[in-house]
Order: structure tokens, then sequence, then C-alpha cells
């Protein structure tokens, strides 16, 4: 517990503390209003006081202006000094307070009024015969307008006003009114888009012939069939925020945004193997899936923009929030918030530990791992674990011209938490080294964006997880195809003109179904054996083609049905064979003709025995002309089909 005032003694299971008494000097006027009298009062050590009495009763409202003044409204008490309330105790003053007379509050038979955007409202008030003044604060202020009835401006907001009845010689309390405004609001025809994006179906409500509308959004590639309309098509390519601005009368109410999602496919290639077959066969399908591990990939280098929220650990070189360890070479910042739970290798995280040294770290703070560390391949036991590197090496936040910030952005479900980095390489303040680490809310993406980095130290950038054993470096997105794995301390540099960027997509239980030729319904699954959500290879004894695979992310609910085709080639029948006999010298022939209709594409193959054996005639031929001095009996077609009768060849 904190003292409220300088500790006098201290012990073992308490301490004492003391703190100065306030006084009161002088209180005007000394005649009030009941209910609504101002007076202020002067003293000294005011600050904390807690309550403020006339007569024992507690006043309607007062405020601490400073430690020497407090202004406050008489209540309905009676005549008495006036008291304050300080640390539990009461302090009189020595001057007596008048407290006359005042009418009750007015009553309001309706106190409440709904209207739609820039619509007036009237209330009307009675009392005891006096005159009415309405006003827009509890307390003070100048009226707004007088009688017993009263018509608002056009409602902007929910506003309250205050009606008081006053006899001629005092105003009594007065009486809360509110005009509230029909909130408009707005929904999407759908929550999010898969792939590359689409269109989305707007509607607001209610709607009012007065009403003009103006949707918007963050993102400039997001586009408005009919931007003034209540209800408008809208085209999407990326995750946006959708404004709406509605305008009547001379008011403007700004409805609720939303966020979109734009979420891209499962990327997989599915496989059959094989993926010819003669008549049937054991067909391996395999969905493609890397279990456990984050992918990397090359996308388009967009910095973040700062909003004004931003928080600034380093300015011009200077630290302006307290480091949790090191300095401004090799040192961090403890528990900075993220703004939503952001789920790294299976674990959810609201905080982020960052280092000057280009890392982020999630969990119990490591001041090792955010100090001065080894830089090797990832994943790396010895790297810094559970823990995120932007351009991590040897840099320097203490430069004059480094700036070390990070914000949260974005409506849920798609907010993102940006570090942004404009530091230098420890032994030079002329190499600019700036990047952005984001993190994706839902998705559970890092992206990395270089806008500039010209240190030549060796410089990784990648994932690893809290064991490191699982991770991945950024691939090189300079040549194609793109080099995987390539920033593990490498010495390379990205000029301004031409940035990198890079997306770290988390592992993800994808839900996976199988189906034969299109048959059945694709999230169900028709083919027996395979497992759901296993994303492995599977045994099939179908000779159906082609096979199907759906996939769906659990987590976004985009789903894409992908299609790996398996030939099937059904064997041709055993051909008919003219059977030959020679005696004595001579060729013998013997002479096959097809029975499966091959359509003169057919190839006959001669082998020395009825199962396996030896080809002995090439190249294909419907006719057997060499001389052999024993018995040929039943070719076997390679495709199946047995020869029948015999050839006899001596």
């Amino acid at each position: 517990m904190l003292a409220p005032g300088p500790v006098l003694l201290d012990g073992d299971d308490f301490f004492a503390w003391g703190t100065n008494a306030p006084t009161i000097t002088n209180v005007s006027p000394l005649t009030l209003c009941a209910g609504s009298g101002q007076f202020t009062i002067t003293g000294t050590n005011l600050s904390g006081v807690t309550n403020v009495l006339i007569g024992g009763t507690p006043v309607a409202n007062f405020t601490i202006i400073s430690p020497t003044q407090i202004d406050a409204f008489a209540g309905l008490g009676t005549n008495g000094v006036v008291s304050v309330v300080k640390n539990g105790a009461t302090f009189n003053g020595a001057q007596a307070v008048t407290i006359n007379a005042s009418p009750a509050a007015p009553t309001v038979a309706v106190p409440n009024a709904t209207v739609m955007l820039g619509v007036t409202a009237t209330f009307s008030a009675t009392g005891s015969g006096g005159t009415f003044s309405w006003y827009t604060a509890p307390f003070g202020g100048v009226a707004v307008a007088t009688g017993a009835s009263f018509t608002t401006p056009p409602a902007c907001a929910t506003t309250s006003y205050y009606v008081a009845e006053s006899n001629g010689a005092c105003e009594g309390p007065r009486t809360q009114v509110t005009v509230t405004v029909t909130p408009i609001t707005f929904t999407s025809s759908v929550p999010n888009l898969c792939g590359n994006g689409g269109t989305i179906t707007l509607t607001a409500t209610p709607n009012d012939p007065t009403f003009s509308f103006a949707w918007t959004s963050d993102q400039a590639s997001t586009s408005f069939a009919t931007p003034g309309a209540i209800s408008t098509t809208a085209t999407l390519s990326q995750t946006s925020s959708i404004f709406l601005a509605t305008t009547a009368n001379g008011c403007t109410y700004n409805s609720t945004p939303i966020s979109v999602g734009v979420y891209g496919f499962p990327a997989i290639t599915p496989t059959a193997t094989p993926n010819v077959l003669c008549d049937s066969g054991m067909v391996a399908l395999a969905t493609g899936i890397t279990p456990g591990n984050f992918s990397a990939i090359c996308i388009t280098p967009v910095a973040e923009i700062a909003p004004a929220n931003t928080t600034f650990l380093v300015t011009n070189g200077v630290a302006t929030v307290p480091q949790t360890s090191g300095g401004l070479d090799d040192g961090g910042w403890g528990a900075i918030p993220i703004g939503f739970n952001f789920n790294y290798f299976g674990t959810n995280y609201n905080t982020i530990n960052v280092g000057t040294n280009g890392v982020l770290q999630f969990g119990a703070y490591n001041a090792a791992a955010l100090g001065d560390f080894t830089i090797g391949a990832l994943p790396n036991a010895l790297d810094p674990t559970n823990a995120i590197f932007g351009f991590a090496h040897d840099l320097m936040c203490g430069f004059a011209g480094a700036n070390l910030s990070y914000w949260t952005s974005g409506i849920a479900p798609n907010r993102k938490f940006v570090v942004n980095y404009q530091v230098f390489p420890l032994s030079n303040s002329t190499l600019p080294v700036n990047f952005q680490i984001i993190l994706k809310e839902t998705t559970g993406q890092v992206e990395i964006v270089a806008t500039q980095v010209l240190s030549t130290g060796g410089k990784t950038v990648g994932v690893n997880n809290p064991t490191g054993t699982i991770g991945a470096a950024a691939p090189n997105c300079n040549v194609v195809p793109n080099s995987a794995n390539y920033w593990q301390a490498q010495t390379a540099t990205i000029p301004a003109a031409n940035p990198q960027a890079w997306r770290f997509i988390p592992p993800v239980n994808y839900t996976i179904n199988w189906t034969v030729n299109g048959v059945g319904t694709p999230a169900a699954g028709q083919l027996n054996g395979v497992t759901v959500n296993t994303p492995s290879t599977n045994q099939m004894t179908y000779a159906t083609t082609p096979y199907q695979v759906y996939i769906q992310d659990p987590i976004t609910g985009c789903s894409q049905v992908y299609q790996t085709p398996v030939t099937v080639n059904t064997s041709p029948s055993a051909p008919t064979a003219t059977n030959s006999t020679q005696c004595g010298l001579g060729t013998p022939t013997a002479q096959v003709t097809s029975t499966a209709g091959a359509n003169g594409n057919g190839q006959f193959f001669w082998f020395n025995a009825a199962n396996n054996g030896t080809l002995v005639q090439t190249p294909p031929n419907g006719v057997y002309t060499t001389f052999y001095s024993e018995n040929f009996n039943g070719p076997t077609i390679a495709a199946g089909g047995t020869l029948s009768g015999s050839a006899n060849l001596v």
C-alpha cells in the first residue's frame, strides 16, 4: 500500500502516516438557494477532500479547483457552518451559511425522447407556478431557453438538458431530460472474403428521406458502387475497415465501423501417386500440407503508417520509456501491450517484449535473449527462442535520428500490432536500418516489411518456436523462384528503391476431406479410410478420376476444393491367335489379332512364357517370325490379356 502522506511510523504489519489538515479561511457568498446556490470555499490543504457539508448535510455537488479552492452547489439542507471531510476526519469553518427555500425540481411527464438524426424533440415541465429555465448542464451555466415548453435543437447525438423552476428569489434543483438519437448501423452480407477478395453488400438502417450517406474505407483499393446510397456493393482485395457517415439537417452521425477480412485460401498442391492406373490399383492421396511449421512467402512491401496514438520507446536516440534491462545498445522493454490476443505457436499472448536488436520475444522477459545473442540458422535453440527476428543483429538505438515505436491499429477481429524500427548498426550512425514487424489478429500471421536496410552485418529475419525446434527464415525475394531460408546471418542490404517484405503463416489444423469425381458433399467427405483433420497420405482402392480434396481453415472459415486427376486405362482383352506348325526347314509364323477394339493403335508384345518371361521380339508386332526349336504357348499381353492357343515352333 502507498501511504497518502509522509510515513511517521513503519512496523512489520503496519505503517502510520501524517497529512496536513485542511483549513477553511472563507466561504462566499453566505446566503444560498437550496439545491442550486453556488459558493466558493478558500483555504489550505484542500486536495484530497472527499465531502463538503453545510450544517452537516452534504452539498449537491463540489469540485476541487486547487489545494486552496473548492467550488460547490448547496443541497437541500439546513443553515449552518461549512465543513470538509478528509481522510475520514471532519474540519469545520467559522462562517455560517443561510439556506433560502427554493422550488422543488420540476416534473417532466415524458423526460426521454428518441428521434431520428437531425430531428428536434419537445419537453414540457410543470411545477409550483414559477418560471422555468432550461440548461445544458446539471449545475451552473447559462440558460439556453425559458418557459414551460422546450424544443431542442436538431439532435446530432444523444444529449441531456436540465430544467429548473424559479420563485423569483431562488432557483431550485434541476430535472434531467434526454433526447436519444436512433443509432444508424450497417451490416455486411458476409463477415469476410476468401482468396483474392470479392464483393460484399453493405446496408444501413434506419433510413430517412433527409439522410445523406457516405461510405469510405481505410484501404484505397476498396471501391463502392454507389457510395452515397443507403445500400451499396463494395469490392475488396484486402482486409478493410468500412466506415459510414450519415448527415441530416446539419448533423453528422458516424456509425460504428466494421472490419471485413480478406483471407487467403489454404495453399496446397494435392497429389495422387500413381496418377495413371490400369483397371484398378492403390492410389496414395497426399494433401501437400507440411504440419507443424510456419511457411514464409514474399509479399508486396507496404509499410504501415503510424497513427496519432503511437507510443515511442525511443525518440531521436533517447529512451522515452524506461527500459526493463540493458541500454540502447543491448536492452529491451518488457510487457508491451499488443492490444489483442495473438496466438504464437499455439499459445495466446497479449503482451510482448521488445529488444533493441530487432528481436520481439514472447512470454517471460529474457534479458539475455533481447541483449547480445548468437545469430544462426532457424530454427535454432541457441538463438532467442519464442521470438520473431526482424533484421536481428547488433543494432544501436542511441544514435541521433534513431526511433523505436509501437501501435495497435484497425478494428477487431482484424487488428494489427506494429513495432517500427528506425535505427542503425552499432558501429555506424550513417547506415539506416528501417523495418516493421507486424502481428495480425485472427490469422496469427507475422509480416516483416523492410523499407531500407543498409547495414552489412549478419542479419536474421524469421521466426523461432519456444524450444528452438520449429522455425522459418525469410526467403530471398529478388530471385525467381524465391530462395528459401535466405535471411540467416545474411550480409546483403536492402536499398530504399527496392524494399522487401515477407509473411510468415502459422500452421493450421485444417479440415481435410477427399471425394471421388465430385460425388457427395465436399465438406462431408466420401472416401472410407480418410481421416478428417489429418494432413497425411492415404491409400485408396478407387479407380475413378478425378479425386478432389476439400480443405477448410477453421480460423477464417475459408475453404477450397482442389483436384488431382487419376487416369484409369482399361486393359485390352486377350487377342485371338492363329496357330502355325512347320515341319522340316522353314520359318513358322504365329499371328494374333485384337479382340479389344484397339482401333489400330494397339501393340502386341511376344514373350517366351505364359507369365512374366522374356520379351522375344521387338518392335511389337502382330506377326512372330523368329525360329525356335521349342514350343511357345500362350504369350502374355502386357496389359493383362493372354494369347490363347499354341504356336509349335520347330
